[in-house]
């Protein structure tokens, strides 16, 4: 079997390598319509958590269920964010 990357593949690492510090992460379905433009199918939606399943991520990125879909995040951005937030909160009081 091919070891290089697919289409969707080389889709998802290109768009992790552009994602910004703001980028935190993606539900499956943002990445569908970025992926395959406009509405998408089942059999699209399962293609792309299969292409991110078998993929090796770069280092701080996992796919994980969210609250109502599976995402694809950058653990280290979530956590950095969350805590800043927390920390706002906190001289707020």
């Amino acid at each position: 079997m091919d070891r290089n990357p697919g289409r969707l593949q080389r889709a998802i690492i290109e768009l992790i390598e552009s994602s910004g510090s703001e980028d935190v992460g993606w539900t499956t379905s943002w990445l569908c319509k970025h992926v395959y433009g406009g509405k998408n199918s089942k059999s699209q939606r399962d293609a792309l958590m299969r292409a991110i399943k078998t993929m090796k991520l770069p280092v701080g990125w996992k796919f994980e269920r969210g609250w109502d879909e599976l995402q694809l995040i950058n653990d280290e951005r979530f956590y950095a964010r969350r805590r800043s937030r927390h920390e706002e909160g906190d001289e707020g009081s």
